[in-house]
């Protein structure tokens, strides 16, 4: 089960598919992607690729990728991502 974590203004959750134009919005734009290693999208089916690979990372236990939705106008306004580090012998 997906993790939803609250504080007083914000909500972290699950980042889903009808958050697709939200996040083509931002991965659109080169001043956002420019320190992420990534080009632009240029279709809105590269967000919807995106959130396969959310849900494979957590569902491999590689990582998580929460959502950040302010909770006074349910507006996902970015992400925020833990990757769980490989433990070395």
């Amino acid at each position: 089960m997906f993790p939803i974590l609250e504080t007083d203004r914000l909500i972290l959750r699950e980042v889903k598919e009808e958050d697709a134009i939200t996040i083509y919005s931002y991965f659109s734009k080169d001043e956002v992607t420019q320190y992420y290693g990534q080009s632009s999208f240029k279709h809105i089916n590269e967000a919807k690729k995106l959130f396969e690979s959310f849900r494979k990372t957590f569902e491999d236990k590689r990582g998580i990728r929460w959502g950040i939705e302010l909770k006074d106008s349910r507006q996902l306004v970015g992400t925020i991502w833990f990757h769980a580090a490989s433990v070395m012998h």
